[in-house]
């Protein structure tokens, strides 16, 4: 998929080395973008000792979104790699579940320390970079569709991602100025090890059921009756950033085939 507009844009992209950001990072790359890879840790080809030859067009800088000072020496990076960077992509994220009434507030602070502080901590970090051409610059964040109605046990998850796009909301509003926008990813179950495989046998255990059964089960629910492919989720994340979305900013896209239409109580839960 190509024509974005995108050629030559110099973008970062937060948890690339797995999951959804992997995709983002490479659908930029196919776009001919030059990517930095923001990540606690390194891509599995970096780990095995080799690299994708992608000519030199993406860096791993390891970073911890967690820290302030992490954040800002992987600002520097970018900086000193490519002078500014036009597009911020945050994908780096965690998950956890609990009912309300076993909350553990160490969990809930560690969930809302990475996908909330992270993502405002990059916000901040790359602003003057992202506003210093006075007239484009992108952030799309990514947030889910629990953000926006109530699945049980995901109470930190989902408050987390609540705040994320309402923090998307007020930054539109104050980069807009610059020619900045600001939007919101809200996925469904994605096709990664954190959504769809973890969510899978996590309610095999719950309900004492083989993962084939609990596929079939979570399946049911979705209108499509498939998971989400990451590289559907990274298409989304291109048109938000090229200069066909200049219109689009402050808002909310929901890509889960109709999930949120179609959920009713009871599973995610023993009672």
């Amino acid at each position: 998929m190509s024509g974005f507009g995108l050629e030559g844009k110099i973008v970062v992209v937060t948890g690339a080395s797995s999951g959804i950001g992997a995709a983002v990072q490479q659908a930029f790359l196919d776009e001919g973008c030059r990517v930095a890879n923001l990540d606690i840790v390194a891509p599995l080809a970096e780990q095995a000792g080799s690299q994708a030859d992608d000519g030199g067009r993406s860096i791993f800088v390891a970073t911890d979104v967690t820290s302030d000072e992490s954040v800002a020496e992987a600002v520097a990076a970018v900086a000193k790699w490519a002078v500014a960077a036009d597009i911020l992509v945050n994908c780096a994220g965690i998950i956890a579940k609990q009912p309300v009434d076993e909350i553990d507030f160490a969990t809930w602070d560690r969930v809302f320390d990475v996908n909330l502080k992270g993502t405002v901590r990059t916000i901040r970090g790359f602003t003057p970079q992202l506003t210093s051409s006075g007239t484009y610059g992108r952030i799309v964040n990514l947030s889910s569709m629990t953000a926006n109605f109530g699945l049980e046990t995901y109470s930190p998850y989902s408050a987390s991602k609540a705040a994320v796009s309402n923090v998307t909301k007020v930054a539109a509003l104050e980069l807009a100025p610059f020619g900045v926008t600001v939007n919101a990813l809200c996925p469904g179950w994605v096709d990664t090890p954190m959504a769809a495989s973890g969510l899978i046998a996590h309610l095999a255990k719950l309900h004492s059921i083989p993962e084939a059964e609990a596929k079939e089960r979570v399946l049911a629910f979705i209108p499509q009756h498939r998971f989400i492919l990451p590289a559907e989720i990274a298409h989304a994340v291109l048109f938000l950033a090229s200069p066909l979305a200049q219109a689009i900013s402050s808002t909310e896209l929901r890509i889960d085939m109709g999930l949120t239409q179609t959920f009713t109580p009871g599973f995610h839960q023993v009672r």
